[in-house]
């Protein structure tokens, strides 16, 4: 389970492809379809932003209270997590 204090990014053989919302490992050959809120939370897996920071941006955007978003953001990181798609 992720606890939203360390900072998270996606893994070195992850790709995006922004046209269609898809985020593409290329080692295990996993795929993604992701929608609008998805493919932003994705984006900003650099490394360099908690859970809550990222909830943060992406509630501001859509004028949504950040622990809302940030529960939701915690169960899809997990997900993310569990097929490989982001580094431990």
């Amino acid at each position: 389970m992720v606890n939203g204090k360390g900072a998270f990014k996606l893994h070195r053989d992850v790709t995006l492809r922004s046209e269609d919302r898809v985020c593409f490992h290329r080692t295990t050959g996993c795929v993604a379809m992701l929608n609008d809120t998805g493919f932003a939370f994705v984006t900003l897996l650099d490394g360099s932003r908690t859970l809550r920071e990222i909830a943060e941006i992406i509630a501001a955007k859509g004028k949504v209270s950040p622990e809302l978003v940030e529960g939701d953001l915690r169960i899809f990181l997990d997900e993310l997590r569990s097929a490989g798609f982001t580094e431990p």
